[in-house]
């Protein structure tokens, strides 16, 4: 008997024959996402509780298999369910779609990793609560877990979603089950409630990691404001960029608005404009054409989005300080009360939608995918399958207007060169920094665009790192950019203590070996 057979006779004891598929269409859309991959699963294991995820990891060890742990494969940009390694067993998660407890008046939820934004959204809907999940411009069927560990985030007041979960299940590479913050004393009152418990912190060595994986997680909702307003604001000029950012982190820091934040450029709002495809003349899009197309939509060079949130008198007189200090700033500003939806630029109803707590059908940020697939190319909502050119390269910057100017210079520099359009927004959800999301957008079906997009990546990621500016999230592309020393090494150690027979994801968030 083979090994692959071998293997999927005794996953198939542990989660039922038909949940584990060694050749077909879960094997295939395993082994694909939005840019050049080599690996391919051995198997698809889809396990539906944590004792079936504990079973299949100690059947792993045993046969020396590698696991791969996807929960629900639309992590698009950065690699989706594609191994690190070829020949790992995929273990996907996403059956795993217990609610597990739910607190309406602490305004918690706790969520196995297959749960999805819809799932979550619909159960909070079908029992009225006003409690708002944190919304991401991924697909409404994308894991909340999943984005979770991979420290995703969203728009609304409780955009760092790693800062606003509590008491992880993790399962180790030997089979066990840990469960961190309070939990580790048993069911207490707080143990939902904090993430750092009493002793060491264990949540952070589970988020991009590969030291275990989370089967379950303990997620804060936010209680539905009685107003939100959002503030956009269009800039013409690159170089007024750097004194609009300034002004921004001095509101943050002095609690003006409690939203999250955003700058866009042109070729990030492009992508959105109806039918832009036929209307494309340069590859890659000049600037000037880009506002020419945009100009109609209210788009500018650059675009401002910021929310404030809480009770109506408190959030009109936050917009007020928003809007007389920003004004001078931009060539033009407005505000909106998010409810009245008929008075927002139809540009900026998708993220709208997002800053209120939504979850537009099929995610906003899908369609981006497809911007550079011909006129008349098939568009559904899988850019995998319509091979969709798509590659992140996220850094992390100094919420400074000369830091952000700087990484603007090098970002449309970078893609400019390689033939790409720079699709740059600088998000802010923190205090004193900004994640700066630059993406690669191409079409696959185009000869070499595959190889010249991850040039381009990495020509990017090597420069924003030399400028101080490092990753904030890592891909199936970009693993190579983990960096040594002290700290690696005692990650190091804590994988070889925690998993010695190298049973998960190896090569995830490490040095390659």
């Amino acid at each position: 008997m083979s090994l692959v057979e071998r293997a999927a006779a005794a996953f198939s004891a542990a989660v039922a024959p038909e949940n584990v598929e060694a050749a077909g269409g879960l094997v295939a859309g395993a082994s694909r996402t939005t840019y050049a991959t080599t690996q391919r699963p051995l198997l698809v294991v889809r396990p539906a509780t944590t004792a079936e995820v504990q079973a299949c990891v100690r059947i792993a060890g045993e046969l020396g298999l590698a696991v791969y742990p996807s929960s629900g494969g639309r992590n698009w940009g950065y690699g989706a369910r594609v191994p690190t390694t070829d020949g790992a067993v995929l273990l996907d998660l996403a059956r795993m779609k217990r609610i597990v407890e739910y607190d309406p008046e602490l305004a918690f939820v706790t969520v196995e990793a297959g749960v999805t934004q819809e799932q979550l959204r619909a159960f909070l809907a079908e029992r009225g609560e006003a409690l708002w999940i944190d919304p991401t411009t991924a697909p409404s069927d994308a894991s909340v877990v999943g984005n979770l560990v991979e420290r995703g985030h969203g728009y609304t007041p409780y955009a760092d979603r790693a800062a606003r979960a509590a008491s992880l299940e993790v399962v180790l590479a030997n089979g066990e089950v840990v469960e961190t913050g309070y939990a580790s004393f048993g069911t207490g009152l707080v143990s939902r409630l904090e993430a750092v418990g009493c002793g060491p912190s264990l949540d952070g060595l589970f988020l991009q990691s590969n030291l275990g994986i989370v089967t379950r997680a303990t997620l804060h909702l936010m209680p539905a404001p009685e107003r939100v307003a959002m503030v956009v604001a269009g800039i013409d000029e690159v170089e007024a960029v750097g004194p609009f950012v300034d002004a921004v982190r001095s509101l943050r820091l002095d609690g003006v608005f409690n939203g999250a934040a955003q700058l866009a450029n042109v070729y990030r709002r492009l992508a959105y404009v109806p039918g832009i495809e036929a209307t494309l003349t340069t590859r890659p899009v000049a600037v000037e054409e880009a506002l020419a197309i945009c100009a109609p939509h209210g788009i500018h060079r650059w675009n401002g989005l910021l929310s404030v949130y809480g009770r109506a008198k408190v959030v009109d007189a936050q917009v007020e300080v928003l809007t007389s200090t920003l004004r001078p700033l931009a060539t033009t500003l407005k505000a909106f009360d998010v409810a009245q939806r008929d008075d927002i630029p139809p540009a900026w109803r998708g993220i709208a939608g997002l800053v209120a707590g939504r979850l537009p059908p099929g995610g906003v940020g899908v369609n981006r995918m497809y911007f550079r697939k011909p006129a008349g190319a098939e568009r559904t909502s899988d850019p995998e399958r319509d091979r969709c050119g798509f590659v992140w390269c996220p850094s992390a910057v100094p919420a400074r207007g000369a830091d952000a100017l700087r990484v603007i210079t090098l970002v449309e520099r970078t893609l400019l060169a390689h033939g790409f359009e720079p699709d740059l927004a600088l998000s802010y959800f923190r205090d004193r920094s900004i994640h700066a999301m630059a993406s690669i957008v191409f079409d696959r079906d185009v000869p070499g665009e595959d190889e010249r997009a991850l040039a381009c990546h990495d020509a990017l990621a090597k420069e924003l790192v030399a400028l101080g500016c490092p990753p904030v999230r890592l891909g199936l592309h970009s693993m190579h950019l983990v960096p040594g020393g002290p700290s690696a090494e005692l990650v190091e150690t804590l994988r070889r203590a925690l998993d010695p027979g190298r049973v998960i994801a190896p090569g995830r968030y490490e040095r390659a070996r």
